[in-house]
């Protein structure tokens, strides 16, 4: 059997029904050079059934099975060493390609040979199918871009085999946003690119729970820390500490929201030791005159009435909407 050009990796755990669609997607391309690797992580519901069903309709379709459950980094990792293709993407098992996703991503990788990934849009959409919009909206395209902001949406991504392996796949310490780490260790070794188009349907399920967002900026927090220093390419030492305070500054907010308040004085006076400024830096758009001193001083405000234990107050300087508060 000849080796295909793409390899679409899904990891997957315990949505068997979801799972069905999602290799459906993958079957209805119209670029048809493909295999699928199916990673079960150790699903405890129909998922190897569905996956059976699926490679005995299509030998393309690989089914693997881990031995125990060891978490989403290390089933893609599987998949990505049983891989095959030129080319590797991404699909979760609740997301859907659309019809021409594959052949828009390989026609764009075969003509930019310097090129080593390429992202697009993906279209958001509810339980009941309906679209939320489009994200990104305002796409990255180079490594500072990209420390300053997560917009690659995993299931979008094309990228070339030999470059995820050369950076060694995803980190399996990480339990949330290992994604944007694997994006921020491969654009500092190629140039990435964007497609200006939705080629994923992005299923949104629920609410993301504070306690999820707290992970998500938790591990973030150690992702922006690893990032080398490269003046070239602005990543300057002021630029990563700003960036550094920002993330902390958002977590001492989340952990206020949650009422643990010991932990988001401790994230306020970590964010104002990495930038002074972090609270003007939250803030869009800039304020002038006593609005700029306002918000410059609202981390450190903030750090006080915590210590004090005076929670309504608190809530008012660490949580405004908006950031733009005149005083």
């Amino acid at each position: 059997m000849s080796e295909p050009i793409v390899s679409v990796v899904i990891a997957t755990r315990n949505r068997a029904a979801m799972l069905k669609e999602a290799i459906a997607s993958v079957g209805a391309q119209t670029y048809q050079d493909w295999e699928l690797i199916v990673v079960d992580d150790g699903s405890t519901d129909q998922t190897k059934r569905v996956a059976q069903q699926a490679a005995k309709d299509d030998p393309r379709v690989h089914y693997l099975r881990q031995p125990a459950r060891g978490g989403v980094s290390k089933a893609r990792n599987a998949g990505i060493h049983a891989a095959r293709g030129r080319y590797i993407a991404f699909l979760d098992d609740d997301d859907q390609f659309v019809a021409e996703k594959l052949a828009t991503q390989v026609v764009h990788l075969d003509r930019s040979p310097e090129v080593g990934f390429v992202y697009a849009q993906s279209e958001w959409v509810d339980r009941r199918g309906t679209s939320l919009g489009v994200q990104p909206t305002a796409p990255v395209t180079d490594l500072k871009g990209l420390v300053e902001h997560c917009a690659i949406p995993l299931q979008t991504v094309m990228c070339r085999r030999e470059l995820i392996e050369r950076v060694g796949g995803f980190d399996e310490r990480l339990s949330i946003g290992e994604d944007y780490d694997l994006w921020l260790r491969l654009a500092r070794i190629t140039r990435f690119e964007f497609v200006a188009r939705p080629l994923v349907r992005y299923g949104v399920h629920g609410a993301n729970t504070c306690n999820d967002s707290i992970r998500l900026y938790e591990q973030r927090a150690i992702i922006l820390a690893r990032v080398p220093l490269d003046r070239a390419r602005g990543i300057t030492w002021w630029f990563k500490r700003r960036r550094l305070a920002i993330n902390a500054y958002r977590l001492a907010r989340l952990h206020h929201e949650a009422r643990a308040f010991a932990q988001a004085s401790a994230h306020f006076a970590r964010a104002v030791v990495y930038d002074p400024m972090v609270g003007l830096a939250m803030a869009e758009p800039r304020p002038r005159g006593l609005a700029r001193l306002w918000v410059s001083l609202k981390p450190y405000l903030a750090i006080v009435l915590l210590l004090i234990g005076v929670s309504p107050q608190a809530r008012k300087v660490a949580r405004s909407p908006d950031w733009g508060l005149t005083p």
